[in-house]
């Protein structure tokens, strides 16, 4: 099979060659070759490198996999939802969803407005075919609206527990440096962040709303994830909130990088200035490159739990890629108190998430 110069053999199937130990009930003790997913003009691609190369993506894929599951879910319980209220009215869902439809009025003064202004798409058509298809165009996005505003409305009265389980990583502690915390928080949040992504930035303002609404009982960490290749002072910037930790100066040095205007080494050393107890020693800090090992070991973190985008939280192992909707995150942080809240007795029973 040949693609763009390249011979491609995709292994279905693992051969056997005859073995004579085997026929007579021994054991063949000489070394096995690695398997193979491919060979390449001759060279084999083993199954541990492959292995290995998916491992650095399996968050990405993972999260992947869980927004269409969750989709998915969501189309299940909106059925629930819209049966339920159906059934509270002693309607069939047939007839409840019709009933919402008729809800959709369309004036005349639309469908003449629109007519007149998109009169040359209806040549083919009379006024009064014109006017008709406007119409039922109208009130089909009418009736949509109706019906999304009425899935709002029993979504919001409604009590929902998703158990569908999120992608997953096991965080070492070791990791874990830059920590706001209290003796009572029960739930964890890591953020994997890079000081220049834009993404990030409009994150922080969600975690600060967790953290004002669950006051003491949220930990949260933050790992450094510099994108080196898109963000040209994102690297530096991680190395300088490094810096600043080293004078016990980490979280207050972060909130003022998320609010500067551009960063640079005159940035830098402002915020140094303002927040830190010696700037002098910042500045040897940062030219002496004194934190580049520690960025680089979050680096190899990130690697080593196939994380590949800014942000991610993890919040008590499960993972959020990408900016949450507040929501979203503050339902999942809600019911990890509740079972933080629940006796390990009813947390050890059968059928239990615990």
């Amino acid at each position: 099979m040949s693609r763009s110069g390249l011979c491609l053999v995709f292994l279905v199937a693992r051969c056997w060659a005859f073995d004579p130990y085997a026929q007579n009930g021994g054991e063949d003790l000489s070394p096995q070759p690695a398997k193979a997913v491919a060979i390449a003009n001759g060279k084999a691609i083993p199954q541990t490198l492959f292995d290995e190369s998916m491992r650095k993506v399996k968050v990405e894929l993972d999260s992947s996999r869980y927004e269409i599951e969750r989709d998915v879910l969501q189309n299940l319980i909106d059925q629930a939802l819209i049966e339920q209220a159906a059934g509270a009215q002693n309607k069939t869902v047939s007839a409840f969803l019709s009933d919402l439809e008729n809800l959709a009025i369309v004036k005349d003064a639309a469908v003449t407005a629109i007519y007149l202004t998109n009169r040359t798409k209806f040549d083919d058509k009379t006024e009064a075919q014109a006017r008709q298809e406007i119409t039922a165009r109208l009130r089909k996005d009418q009736a949509r609206q109706i019906y999304d505003a009425k899935l709002r409305e029993l979504r919001a009265t409604a009590s929902i527990e998703v158990l569908l389980p999120r992608p997953s990583v096991t965080i070492p502690e070791t990791a874990l440096r830059n920590i706001k915390t209290s003796p009572s928080a029960s739930v964890s949040i890591v953020e994997f962040s890079d000081f220049e992504c834009p993404y990030c930035h409009n994150a922080q303002a969600i975690i600060d709303r967790l953290l004002a609404k669950y006051p003491g009982t949220i930990r949260l960490s933050f790992v450094q994830f510099p994108l080196v290749d898109v963000h040209e002072h994102a690297y530096d910037a991680a190395r300088a909130s490094e810096c600043a930790a080293s004078q016990g100066g980490f979280w207050e040095y972060h909130n003022q990088l998320w609010k500067a205007k551009t960063l640079s080494a005159v940035t830098f050393q402002q915020i140094a200035q303002d927040v830190l107890p010696d700037a002098d020693q910042f500045k040897k800090c940062l030219d002496q490159n004194q934190t580049a090992a520690i960025v680089e070991g979050d680096l190899a973190v990130v690697r080593s739990l196939g994380i590949s985008a800014t942000p991610t939280f993890v919040v008590d192992g499960s993972v959020f890629r990408g900016v949450p909707a507040f929501e979203e995150i503050n339902s999942f942080v809600a019911q990890e108190l509740r079972h933080a809240e629940t006796p390990a007795a009813i947390l050890a029973a059968p059928g239990s998430r615990r």
